[in-house]
């Protein structure tokens, strides 16, 4: 990754990073308990990091799995250095 180039927004925290760099490297909807697993950062961050994720439209739920998250092609643009996150725009509209 070239996690340099990338242009985090004010939003994200600790867990934004590595929780997107999994499902990117993975390939696989997950639910938030393989991140609590999986990652280092504490439960809290983990659980704040997915919601603003899926609200800036760098995660999604897939259609049949109302509890896991896949990353989107914008998650993917993101960790490729390709989106400025501070300019994405929060959609809460769409919370399950």
């Amino acid at each position: 990754f070239r996690i340099m180039r990338r242009k985090r927004g004010a939003w994200m925290n600790k867990a934004s990073d590595p929780v997107l760099e999994f499902l990117d490297e993975h390939g696989i909807a997950a639910p938030v308990s393989v991140f609590d697993i999986e990652l280092d950062p504490s439960r809290s961050s983990i659980s704040r990091a997915v919601d603003d994720l899926e609200a800036y439209g760098l995660i999604e739920r897939p259609p049949d799995y109302n509890t896991h998250f896949q990353i989107t092609d914008l998650g993917r643009e993101y960790l490729e250095g390709d989106v400025d996150a501070t300019n994405l725009e929060r959609d809460d509209v769409g919370d399950a």
